[in-house]
Protein backbone atom coordinates (compact mmCIF):
# COMPACT_ATOMS: atom_id res chain seq x y z
CA UNK A 1 0.00 0.00 0.00
CA UNK A 2 2.99 2.46 0.39
CA UNK A 3 3.95 2.48 -2.98
CA UNK A 4 0.27 2.86 -4.53
CA UNK A 5 -0.64 5.26 -1.85
CA UNK A 6 2.88 7.42 -2.68
CA UNK A 7 1.22 7.31 -6.50
CA UNK A 8 4.42 4.64 -7.88
CA UNK A 9 3.29 2.44 -10.63
CA UNK A 10 0.66 -0.17 -9.28
CA UNK A 11 2.69 -3.09 -8.66
CA UNK A 12 2.50 -6.77 -9.72
CA UNK A 13 1.98 -9.31 -7.14
CA UNK A 14 3.85 -12.60 -6.99
CA UNK A 15 5.32 -13.04 -10.56
CA UNK A 16 7.94 -15.38 -10.99
CA UNK A 17 11.28 -14.28 -11.89
CA UNK A 18 13.02 -16.34 -14.60
CA UNK A 19 17.23 -16.17 -15.61
CA UNK A 20 18.32 -15.82 -19.46
CA UNK A 21 17.25 -19.42 -19.89
CA UNK A 22 14.03 -19.04 -18.62
CA UNK A 23 14.86 -21.19 -15.41
CA UNK A 24 12.37 -19.76 -12.21
CA UNK A 25 14.57 -17.98 -9.38
CA UNK A 26 12.33 -16.93 -7.12
CA UNK A 27 8.84 -15.36 -6.66
CA UNK A 28 9.03 -11.51 -4.68
CA UNK A 29 5.59 -10.34 -3.09
CA UNK A 30 5.91 -7.64 -5.47
CA UNK A 31 7.33 -6.33 -8.54
CA UNK A 32 7.24 -2.50 -9.59
CA UNK A 33 7.47 -2.35 -13.73
CA UNK A 34 8.21 0.92 -15.07
CA UNK A 35 11.66 2.02 -15.75
CA UNK A 36 13.60 -0.59 -14.48
CA UNK A 37 12.19 -3.48 -12.35
CA UNK A 38 12.14 -3.67 -8.60
CA UNK A 39 11.38 -6.27 -6.91
CA UNK A 40 9.84 -5.71 -3.20
CA UNK A 41 9.55 -7.85 -0.32
CA UNK A 42 7.51 -7.84 3.25
CA UNK A 43 9.15 -10.01 5.95
CA UNK A 44 6.68 -10.68 8.26
CA UNK A 45 7.25 -12.23 11.93
CA UNK A 46 7.81 -15.56 10.48
CA UNK A 47 10.86 -14.14 8.72
CA UNK A 48 12.80 -13.62 11.99
CA UNK A 49 13.01 -17.34 12.46
CA UNK A 50 17.15 -17.92 11.57
CA UNK A 51 16.08 -20.38 9.39
CA UNK A 52 13.77 -17.98 7.56
CA UNK A 53 16.23 -15.16 7.00
CA UNK A 54 18.87 -17.80 5.91
CA UNK A 55 16.41 -19.22 3.17
CA UNK A 56 15.17 -15.19 2.40
CA UNK A 57 19.13 -14.58 1.56
CA UNK A 58 19.51 -17.11 -0.65
CA UNK A 59 16.28 -16.08 -2.40
CA UNK A 60 17.42 -12.66 -2.51
CA UNK A 61 20.64 -13.71 -4.01
CA UNK A 62 19.56 -15.97 -7.06
CA UNK A 63 17.23 -12.92 -7.73
CA UNK A 64 19.69 -10.27 -8.03
CA UNK A 65 22.62 -12.64 -9.22
CA UNK A 66 20.78 -14.53 -11.79
CA UNK A 67 18.48 -11.12 -13.07
CA UNK A 68 20.05 -8.07 -11.77
CA UNK A 69 16.53 -6.78 -10.50
CA UNK A 70 17.06 -5.12 -7.19
CA UNK A 71 15.15 -6.44 -4.43
CA UNK A 72 13.98 -4.10 -1.28
CA UNK A 73 13.02 -5.60 1.93
CA UNK A 74 11.22 -4.13 4.37
CA UNK A 75 9.51 -5.34 7.78
CA UNK A 76 6.61 -3.70 10.21
CA UNK A 77 8.86 -1.90 11.36
CA UNK A 78 9.53 0.24 8.29
CA UNK A 79 5.98 0.14 7.08
CA UNK A 80 4.70 1.61 10.56
CA UNK A 81 7.65 4.52 11.33
CA UNK A 82 9.62 4.44 8.40
CA UNK A 83 7.40 5.19 5.29
CA UNK A 84 9.55 7.92 3.99
CA UNK A 85 12.28 6.30 3.66
CA UNK A 86 10.45 3.28 1.59
CA UNK A 87 9.16 6.24 -0.54
CA UNK A 88 12.54 7.15 -1.13
CA UNK A 89 14.61 3.96 -1.69
CA UNK A 90 12.08 2.56 -4.04
CA UNK A 91 12.49 6.19 -6.26
CA UNK A 92 15.96 5.23 -6.28
CA UNK A 93 15.92 1.77 -7.47
CA UNK A 94 12.87 2.51 -9.87
CA UNK A 95 14.24 5.87 -11.13
CA UNK A 96 10.35 6.71 -10.09
CA UNK A 97 8.90 10.01 -8.41
CA UNK A 98 6.33 9.50 -6.00
CA UNK A 99 3.13 11.37 -7.73
CA UNK A 100 2.21 11.91 -3.57
CA UNK A 101 3.58 12.47 -0.35
CA UNK A 102 2.13 9.95 2.52
CA UNK A 103 0.28 11.04 5.36
CA UNK A 104 -0.08 9.35 8.54
CA UNK A 105 -4.19 9.54 8.16
CA UNK A 106 -3.43 7.57 4.94
CA UNK A 107 -2.88 4.42 6.86
CA UNK A 108 -5.77 5.13 9.99
CA UNK A 109 -8.44 2.49 10.04
CA UNK A 110 -11.84 3.61 9.36
CA UNK A 111 -10.72 6.33 7.46
CA UNK A 112 -10.92 6.90 3.92
CA UNK A 113 -8.20 8.10 1.24
CA UNK A 114 -7.68 11.58 0.62
CA UNK A 115 -9.23 12.62 -2.61
CA UNK A 116 -5.97 13.45 -5.20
Amino acid sequence: MVVVLAGFSEPLVNVAVVDSADKHLATPDLLLHRRRLVGLEYDGAYHEDADQQASDRRRTNRIVAGSSIPLLRYDRTALRSRRPLIGGEVAAATGERPLHELEERDFLRGRSRRTA
